[in-house]
């Protein structure tokens, strides 16, 4: 019910005069009519989700009129199952916010998503107001159980790509970088 709610509610929608609420949505739910939406006037929340992915990859902009809990443009979290107890992975590992540059009022809240991959590789204080809250917990997946990471460098108009292995951690990405250019220089 909630899913065909959401889905006629947004399906082809580009710009949401209000809130977007993406909750309790099943791990077979297809939610690609979410793709369409470039902007959110109100706050944008993802919370008690089993699906792997939500695919917000055109958002650009969350204005911030309302915010979730009084503070926060962007909310993320418990998606996923709990009564698998780690047995299975169910529940978010991408957010896919590929395009969102700016919260123009409000912060942003993580926690308690399992499975949900490079959260920390986001600079969320660059795309925040200087006096919003970032509060993300480091309960969210570890860097190394999310996967190879592709990323594309432009060195002296060459492009190289590297390939980090699940091995390294966020911290180690930049120094592993610069090691692999010194050895291709």
């Amino acid at each position: 019910m909630q899913f065909r709610s959401l889905r006629r509610a947004f399906a082809g929608c580009q710009l949401v005069q209000g809130n977007l609420e993406i909750t309790n949505m099943g791990r077979h739910h297809d939610l690609s009519f979410l793709k369409s939406i470039q902007e959110v006037s109100g706050y944008v929340l993802v919370a008690l989700n089993e699906v792997e992915e939500i695919p917000l990859e055109n958002l650009h902009l969350i204005r911030g009129a309302r915010l979730y809990m009084g503070r926060y443009a962007l909310a993320v979290m418990v998606n996923y199952n709990k009564a698998e107890g780690g047995r299975v992975r169910i529940g978010l590992q991408h957010l896919n916010l590929h395009k969102l540059t700016e919260i123009l009022i409000g912060g942003v809240y993580i926690t308690k998503n399992r499975y949900l991959c490079h959260v920390n590789t986001i600079d969320w204080n660059d795309i925040v107001s200087p006096r919003s809250l970032v509060h993300i917990e480091m309960d969210n997946t570890t860097v190394c159980e999310c996967g190879n990471v592709l990323l594309v460098v432009w060195l002296f108009g060459v492009s190289l790509l590297v390939y980090f292995s699940q091995l390294f951690s966020h911290s180690m990405a930049i120094p592993a970088l610069l090691l692999h250019l010194q050895r291709v220089n």
